[in-house]
């Protein structure tokens, strides 16, 4: 998606509120094959946003998710999905 796209930057307004700091922009995706799918069936570009800390050994046996992530995650997207309600 470009990163000036009116969406991007709902994204990063949102991120902003939720945290004082703007995102970091990293490409990703490739291991998740729906995105893809999205993209050639729908036109659909996708957004995926991360919340994990560098500790929470995803997807291992020993995989954990902090309450404050969570809490992080649903304060970003409540922000994000109000932004996209009002956009034309």
């Amino acid at each position: 998606m470009p990163t000036d796209s009116p969406h991007m930057q709902a994204v990063q307004a949102a991120v902003v509120s939720a945290t004082g700091k703007p995102a970091v922009l990293v490409r990703e995706g490739a291991s998740i094959p729906i995105v893809a799918e999205f993209k050639r069936a729908l036109g659909l570009d996708s957004i995926l946003l991360g919340f994990a800390r560098s500790d929470d050994a995803v997807h291992s046996p020993n995989e954990k998710f902090n309450l404050a992530s969570f809490e992080l995650g649903s304060q970003t997207h409540a922000v994000l999905l109000d932004s996209f309600s009002q956009m034309q």
